[in-house]
């Protein structure tokens, strides 16, 4: 037997008592490790360890989306008991769902969304964010003259003790607004003038005529306040005058604020701009298509009002008075 086969013989004998008495030889100077037995079950709870551990990683570095603030939202009116305006001679509602509606035999109708920018809102009412709110901070009005004065859209019309017109809905008495008065039918036995100065504290008598009249070219709305003597400007003059302007009404009416005077001020037919001074002392030009509109239509010595409709977000209310053309 040669001698390579002999130790391998060697070796596996002592291998195999080995096994047999629970201990392991050193070989070579190293000792042999037990090494644990890889199951299938031990498998598959490392992958699910593994799996969880790396969800919890993507779930650490992922970024937290910033948090949107609530939008305010403006309650609607639901339903309401309370009219909105008229339309056609009937009073408007306004319904959250249907928008707006007509009372017709005690009955509530739509109306077309086409026919809605022909509704004529009452002076208490606002949009808000689309929405017709009733102002809450409007006053309570009543009539001051007992009988009607005419009719609007249909319906009765009494004068306020501001020298308004209100129609009456229900139980209730609604303002007019101001844009909307040329279009209240006059009864030819009224003097609307004489009334108007009676509820104002005026002297009754004849006086100027009080009424606004609406401009055909411009849609602005007039009241003759004091009548001219003189000649009206022309093409190429200039004139001389004085003006104020304020808001939320004329001067002595409740919450008006004066926004801009002109005192003494002269304009040319040409002029773009015209300089005003507000109730700070500041001066600051604006166009002068409006004063060109009013004053050359004006008789020298004549003082006029105009209500300015809301084309620019608020409406304005002018005093105006033509002193000369140069």
């Amino acid at each position: 037997m040669t001698p390579l086969v002999l130790v391998a013989l060697l070796l596996g004998i002592g291998y195999a008592g080995g096994r047999h008495l629970g201990t392991r030889p050193a070989i070579s100077g190293f000792q042999a490790l037990q090494m644990p037995k890889i199951t299938h079950a031990s498998l598959e709870e490392g992958q699910l360890v593994r799996r969880m551990a790396e969800q919890a990683r993507a779930t650490a570095t992922q970024a937290t989306p910033p948090t949107r603030p609530a939008i305010p939202t403006i309650p609607a009116s639901r339903k309401t008991d309370r009219a909105m305006g008229l339309f056609e001679g009937c009073a408007v509602y306004y319904d959250a769902n249907d928008c707006y509606q007509l009372e017709v035999g005690n009955k509530r109708r739509p109306i077309p969304a086409a026919n809605w920018p022909d509704i004529k809102r009452f002076a208490d009412v606002n949009i808000v964010a689309g929405v017709p709110q009733i102002s809450v901070a409007a006053e309570i009005t009543s009539p001051a003259s007992k009988e009607a004065v005419g009719l609007f859209d249909g319906q009765s019309v009494h004068l306020d003790h501001k020298g308004g017109y209100l129609v009456e809905l229900g139980d209730e008495w609604r303002p007019i607004r101001e844009e909307h008065w040329p279009d209240v039918k006059m009864f030819t036995d009224v003097d609307i003038a004489k009334i108007r100065q009676e509820i104002l504290g005026g002297s009754g008598g004849e006086g100027p005529d009080l009424t606004f009249v609406r401009a055909p070219s411009s849609g602005m709305l007039f009241q003759l306040v004091t009548p001219g003597t003189g000649a009206s400007p022309s093409r190429g003059d200039a004139v001389k005058f004085n003006a104020r302007e304020w808001r939320r009404g004329f001067a002595g009416e409740p919450g008006t604020e004066l926004d801009n005077e002109w005192k003494d001020e002269r304009l040319e037919s040409d002029q773009p701009l015209v300089f005003s001074t507000n109730e700070k002392g500041e001066r600051r030009a604006i166009s002068s298509d409006f004063f060109h509109e009013i004053l050359w239509s004006m008789r020298v010595g004549e003082t006029r009002r105009v209500i300015r409709l809301p084309k620019f977000g608020y409406t304005a209310y002018y005093e105006l008075e033509l002193l000369k053309i140069e």
